[in-house]
């Protein structure tokens, strides 16, 4: 994503990190709004228990986590007849109130974008290149475009 971020748009910074405590999790997204205008985070909306990312940031903004219905119904039609928890169903189908849902329409956990504060937006995508990449093209840059550098200069420091 680093690179489609710089192909597509310029005048910013790029910092990778894999991250799998939510501890840190939780500190990395603070400092991150308060020193950019937005993050984004691929990887960790799964079913397993170290899939952290919608309540580290739940935690990081004091925001309830709501299950939503219509990932739910998804989730289900996807995986089919396949055996899978109640538990697991509903991980992926709950997200930080207010959220914007990313469509995954490939594999069966949504992205998510939110502005949990002024000026700083979060987008999550999942972890699976091809599930990333289809929903990068798809949703995120198309948002971005009308969001973030709608009607903007944009300068180039490279």
């Amino acid at each position: 994503i680093s690179i489609k971020i710089l192909k597509e748009f310029v005048d910013h910074n790029i910092l990778q990190y894999h991250i799998k405590t939510d501890q840190f999790l939780y500190f990395y997204i603070f400092f991150i709004c308060n020193n950019c205008n937005i993050l984004i985070t691929t990887g960790g909306l799964g079913p397993t228990f170290d899939d952290i990312t919608n309540q580290a940031i739940s935690n990081a903004f004091n925001i309830p986590i709501e299950e939503k219905e219509e990932i739910k119904i998804d989730i289900i039609k996807k995986i089919n007849k396949r055996k899978v928890s109640k538990k697991s169903i509903s991980k992926q189908s709950s997200v930080p109130l207010n959220s914007k849902i990313l469509k995954n329409e490939i594999g069966t956990a949504p992205g998510v974008i939110l502005t949990p504060k002024h000026e700083f937006t979060i987008i999550t995508l999942p972890g699976v290149p091809s599930e990333m990449k289809e929903m990068w093209h798809k949703s995120v840059i198309p948002w971005l475009k009308n969001n973030i550098f709608e009607n903007k200069i944009i300068i180039s420091k490279i």
